[in-house]
This record gives structure tokens, C-alpha cells and sequence, in this order.
């Protein structure tokens, strides 16, 4: 388990005996993600083998001051000048005071994917009349 950053979900135990045919559920450790390739967290026994999942480490994204200040806005919910995203987690912006989002752009609620926001967010706020 520890080779492949998985833990049991359910039972803090590091060795489980499991009848043939039953299923265990796994969880990724913290700061992992599932592994693309593995067949997910729930694995059945089968014929005394079981397969484990596989979690990779998750690729973080650095949200700067100086990206959001250039694209005037900020953290919707913490007062931070920087913030490391986990992949696949979402991230909440809001406008700086005298500005708004134009209705074109992408919304201020962003699921991380790339390795940067700076994209998301060029040219998709501009000054409030």
C-alpha cells in the first residue's frame, strides 16, 4: 500500500486479510491523486490476489499576487498573496472593488487543470462604469 500512496479507507489497519470475492475500498493519501491508468479505489479479491490502486503525488498550481492583481481580482473566501491548488480542486476568485467580470469570460470559479490560472483570467475583467 505504502508503495503505491494508498491507505485503507475505512480501518486505520495496514494489513487487512480479505475473503475471495470481497471488495476493499481504498483511499489515495493525502496530497495523491488516482493514478490515470488504475481501475480505482474500490478493488474486489480475487483468487487470493488483490490489485492495488495506484495514486499519484497531485500536480500543484501557485495562484500569485501578482497574477491576480494583473487580472484585478482576488481569493473569494482567504486573504492570501499566494495559494498552492491541488489538481482537480477548484478555486473561487471575486472582482477587486471598481471592477466586474465580463459577461464573455470564463466564470470566477475555476477547476485547476493547468499547471497556471493566468489563461483563465486574461482580458476578463474590466473596470466598472
Amino acid at each position: 500500500m505504502a508503495r503505491n500512496n494508498v491507505k485503507l479507507k475505512w480501518i486505520s489497519q495496514e494489513k487487512l486479510e480479505v475473503p475471495i470475492n470481497d471488495f476493499v475500498e481504498f483511499a489515495c493519501k493525502l496530497g495523491y491523486q488516482l493514478d490515470p491508468v488504475s481501475s480505482g479505489l474500490r478493488v474486489q479479491c480475487l483468487e487470493k490476489n488483490l490489485t492495488y490502486p495506484k495514486c499519484r503525488k497531485r500536480d500543484p498550481c501557485m495562484v500569485t499576487k501578482q497574477d491576480m492583481t494583473r487580472n484585478h481580482i482576488q481569493l473569494k473566501w482567504i486573504a492570501r498573496e499566494k495559494l498552492d491548488v491541488p489538481g482537480g480542486d477548484f478555486v473561487e476568485f471575486k472582482c477587486e472593488s471598481g471592477h466586474e467580470l465580463d459577461p464573455v469570460s470564463s466564470q470566477l470559479r475555476v477547476l485547476k487543470k493547468k499547471e497556471t490560472f493566468k489563461r483563465d483570467f486574461e482580458e476578463s475583467i474590466y473596470p466598472s462604469r
